[in-house]
């Protein structure tokens, strides 16, 4: 009946809450069920992310992979639809927390500090694809930059790359779980590269 009122995303909630008490690794068939429709689920906003995530972590922190995907598939969304919008800080931010998720897979927060492998999760290889990606359109801004045809307009562009970088490598180091991700070699290269781009463009405002 939400669905025909145009409100899925209050049918959801409110149907994941309610089962909330029989989502157990041990009961896989109601968790099947929920992790499926929140695998299926495109969410409209930020805050109802964060709610579901709420209602389902304890899933995953009791070992749960069906939630896990389901977490990992949410946050996922919100990475796609601000990666459409160009908000390449905000689209970080939500591959970190499907990260987030993935460390919490079998461990109890109030008991063990010991965090779980991330480098399967999905949100984890798609940030390491995207800071291959964005290291490579920095180098190629530089290596433009050499060149003694360089024109404005590729100055501009290399402003743009490194500013957009710098953003982005800002928000992964300023994130509570940096230590997770930071000394993967893809996100290592990207801080490294993106510190010479950065470098590069304070000595040529000195210079200008």
């Amino acid at each position: 009946s939400f669905a025909m009122q145009h409100n899925n995303n209050v049918g959801i909630d409110l149907s994941t809450k309610l089962l909330q008490p029989y989502i157990t690794p041990e009961n896989m068939h109601i968790t099947a069920h929920v992790a499926d429709i929140l695998c299926q689920h495109w969410p409209q906003n930020d805050g109802e992310v964060l709610g579901l995530l709420k209602i389902i972590t304890d899933a995953v922190q009791r070992g749960s992979y069906r939630m896990l995907d389901a977490c990992e598939s949410l946050c996922f969304s919100r990475y796609l639809s601000y990666r459409r919008l160009g908000k390449v800080e905000s689209s970080i931010h939500w591959l970190l927390r499907g990260v987030e998720c993935a460390s919490k897979l079998g461990v109890d927060d109030e008991e063990d500090d010991i965090r779980s492998d991330v480098t399967r999760s999905m949100c984890y290889r798609q940030l390491t694809r995207l800071c291959v990606d964005m290291c490579s359109e920095l180098l190629q801004a530089l290596l433009k930059l050499k060149n003694s045809s360089t024109t404005k307009e590729d100055a501009s562009v290399l402003f743009n790359v490194i500013k957009q970088t710098k953003k982005a490598q800002d928000v992964i180091g300023d994130d509570e779980i940096v230590d997770l991700v930071v000394l993967d070699p893809s996100i290592s290269l990207f801080v490294h590269v993106t510190d010479i781009g950065w470098n590069i463009l304070q000595r040529n405002d000195k210079a200008a």
